[in-house]
């Protein structure tokens, strides 16, 4: 089946408290419970996947504590000072040696605000997750999910959410399965949730950091 890593680049530095509170420098690598984002769809193949990207990013993250506000051009959302982090889903992204979807950089540990994400590489994953099915069993089993173009505005969704969580969990935030999986494995049940508007579980590690993390930032100044 085809696999594909979703990794971001750069170790996060560990954090430390002083008398409690967050120093600065620390403070500018933790997430905050409310963040405000925006997202941009720069592609004449998938021009209506923002709809669908936000919605599944905030499902994704809602149980867990977040709450994402959506900026938009006409409040000044263009401006990258106005947002936390900028979901970017591009043509034309110059693939990256492993082969990712998704990508977040890390400067000295702090998260740069720009996500992006290559809607080629998406729709090429999905095409290979659509050819596999027919050259192994004959039949397409998700008839309900969709054309192409649809699987691959979820997927895009997922891949958002799932950079997100290099944004609010660091670097070295992979989990053995759920929305922070290095890699996606195609079987039924994750195909249908995957490729769905339903959002794949945080892994209770994750979850945990999370909720460290945030009650860490509630310190910052």
């Amino acid at each position: 089946m085809g696999r594909q890593a979703l990794p971001s680049i750069v170790a996060l530095s560990t954090l430390l408290t002083v008398a409690g509170t967050a120093r600065a420098t620390d403070c500018a690598a933790l997430p905050r419970a409310h963040m405000r984002l925006r997202v941009t769809v720069a592609s004449t193949q998938l021009p209506n996947a923002a709809a669908t990207i936000q919605a599944i990013v905030i499902n994704s993250w809602r149980p867990y504590g977040l709450t994402l506000e959506w900026a938009g051009a006409q409040d000044g959302g263009m401006a990258p000072d106005r947002v936390d982090a900028w979901i970017a889903a591009v043509d034309g992204m110059k693939p990256s040696p492993g082969g990712e979807m998704g990508q977040v950089l890390f400067n000295h540990g702090i998260p740069r605000p720009l996500i992006r994400i290559s809607i080629d590489a998406v729709i090429a994953w999905v095409q290979r997750q659509q050819s596999t099915l027919f050259q192994t069993t004959g039949v397409f089993h998700f008839p309900t999910l969709g054309d192409t173009a649809a699987l691959s505005a979820r997927a895009l969704g997922h891949i958002a959410a799932h950079e997100l969580g290099h944004f609010v969990l660091g670097r070295n935030s992979h989990a053995r399965s759920g929305l922070m999986d290095a890699q996606w494995k195609w079987n039924g049940v994750q195909a249908t949730r995957l490729l769905n508007l339903e959002s794949l579980p945080l892994d209770a590690a994750n979850a945990s950091t999370l909720k460290a993390r945030l009650a860490e930032a509630a310190s910052c100044p």
